[in-house]
């Protein structure tokens, strides 16, 4: 039990004050008591609040924990790079008449280039221009293992991981509506991704084969064609020349260039220049001119 204690003076004559232990009372014991209830209660409730706070990383404490730092220097970022190119062999074919059962053939590589990316290939085919009828007619059938395909030249989408070679060979599937002179021009398109990208996301690199189509069948011409007549013109008796007409007539006949020879034709030559004044021309008889 605590004791309290208060100075006093002992005597009335002291000059200083002399602790004194007091005894409690009951009622002081009863406060002590109460007191200490309620102090022990606002202590079990500050360790709760300082508990919580640690806990949530609040209450104005500040934490430290051991930690090292090293630097990694000289690091260098770099895009991937993803390219190539298409060497293919052919640029069309004509097809000669319903007979052609046998099609254009075309073959085609893809050759990535220096550096680049594993790469996975779509390919395809869009029309540039051309016959719709003869476009649609064509039928394409795929001859190598690269890739898989067998329907119509327009709808052929394949996606390989393949380099090739990509061959496919080129038929007409009908005929009936076809005119001699249809063409039909389309691109085959090669897309590149990178192998471990979904298509069509990432780094894609395009190239593009021009090819040419020709039907020919001369038994069916596109448009009727008027040849021109290749018979001689008409030869009608020219009318009697005038004796007194001035003109210079288109035959001329000099006496030198007669020929005994029944068989010899007039010549149709124009007539030369006339002779200078001062030029005599000469006589076949010998005579002398006129006036001399």
């Amino acid at each position: 039990m605590s004791t309290h204690a208060t100075y006093r003076r002992i005597r009335t004559m002291d000059d200083i004050f002399l602790p004194v232990a007091l005894a409690p009372s009951s009622a002081t014991r009863s406060s002590a008591k109460r007191y200490g209830q309620v102090f022990s209660v606002i202590v079990v409730m500050i360790l709760m609040a300082f508990s919580f706070g640690v806990t949530n990383g609040v209450g104005g404490m500040t934490l430290s924990y051991f930690r090292d730092v090293d630097f990694s220097k000289s690091n260098v970022f770099q895009a991937g790079f993803l390219g190539f190119r298409v060497q293919a062999e052919g640029d069309g074919y004509t097809f000669d008449g319903p007979e052609d059962e046998d099609g254009g053939f075309h073959t085609s590589f893809v050759i990535p280039e220096s550096g680049s990316l594993p790469m996975q290939y779509e390919i395809s085919v869009e029309k540039t221009g051309g016959s719709d009828v003869f476009c649609n007619a064509l039928h394409a059938s795929a001859t190598s293992t690269s890739f898989m395909y067998d329907g119509p030249l327009l709808a052929l989408a394949t996606t390989t991981f393949s380099n090739g070679p990509f061959d496919f060979n080129v038929t007409i599937s009908d005929t009936d509506a076809l005119s001699d002179g249809d063409t039909c021009l389309i691109d085959v398109v090669y897309t590149g991704w990178s192998s471990d990208t979904p298509v069509p996301f990432g780094y894609t690199d395009t190239k593009r084969t021009p090819l040419t189509f020709t039907y020919s069948n001369p038994s069916t011409p596109s448009a009727p064609v008027e040849l021109a007549s290749s018979s001689a013109p008409e030869v009608t008796d020219a009318p009697p020349a005038d004796p007194t007409s001035s003109s210079t007539p288109d035959t001329v006949v000099e006496p030198s260039m007669l020929s005994p020879h029944p068989s010899t034709v007039a010549s149709t030559t124009p007539p030369a220049d006339p002779p200078a004044p001062d030029a005599t021309p000469a006589d076949p008889s010998g005579a002398p001119p006129a006036g001399q």
